[in-house]
């Protein structure tokens, strides 16, 4: 935390950096800090202040709040079927990775209903593409309830 102060007190009424009368001294004669700042020293002087049934009191709130949150399960997407492309006969004399990635958006009835090409050669996107349109999957479940998710899939062209 940076603070600066807009004003120096009176000689006589400095009090060494660390001790309470500090605080006081830098409240008193105007701050200038950022809202994380004024944040941190507002929590600060609310910690000095509280007792310490009262901490135990807010840690046990803390702890019942965070055991009632519920617990969401989620299930990725699976490949039921899995067509695989041909390599196109055109580019058989070229030497190339055979590899293309992509993201793809699995509907809450497994179907890919969007392609986002992410890697792979330039000529073998676009069969890659229509190789993962085809592909079946039984779709991502969250709280067992079917929801539509991402998933980078990576197709590889056999020759």
């Amino acid at each position: 935390m940076s603070v600066s102060v807009s004003r120096q007190p009176n000689a006589g009424a400095h009090a060494p950096s660390n001790s309470p009368a500090r605080l006081a001294d830098v409240k008193e004669y105007g701050v200038e800090s950022s809202t994380r700042g004024d944040e941190s020293l507002a929590r600060a002087e609310s910690n000095e202040r509280r007792s310490s049934s009262e901490r135990a009191a807010l840690e046990r709130r803390k702890r019942a709040t965070m055991d009632a949150a519920p617990s969401v399960s989620f299930v990725p997407p699976k490949i039921i079927s899995e067509p695989q492309p041909g390599f196109p006969t055109w580019a058989n004399g070229i030497d190339l990775d055979p590899v293309v990635r992509l993201d793809a958006l699995i509907d809450e009835k497994g179907n890919v209903t969007e392609t986002k090409v992410l890697s792979g050669p330039r000529i073998l996107q676009r069969e890659a593409e229509k190789a993962v349109a085809l592909w079946i999957f039984e779709p991502a479940t969250s709280d067992g309830k079917p929801v539509p998710t991402h998933l980078v899939l990576t197709v590889e062209f056999q020759r």
